[in-house]
């Protein structure tokens, strides 16, 4: 996702086969020890995700868990 504009938009995150959630992996407005935060952010399908300005996202998919035999 990239924010060309100058203003905050709502990016709200999709639902996705074969996905359980989305896990956030780059976001430039955030402060560099956010960013090294060693849990991951995991966000849901359907998240209003607010995108600042002139800014980049980069979300990740994390695949359904296969079945435990």
């Amino acid at each position: 996702m990239v924010n060309a504009h100058h203003d905050l938009v709502v990016f709200t995150l999709p639902e996705a086969k074969d996905g359980r959630d989305w896990e956030r992996l780059i976001d430039t407005n955030l402060p560099d020890d956010d960013v090294e935060s060693e849990q991951p952010i995991r966000l849901t399908f359907g998240h209003d995700y607010q995108v600042t300005g002139r800014s980049l996202l980069l979300f990740q998919l994390r695949p359904v868990r296969p079945p435990r035999a």
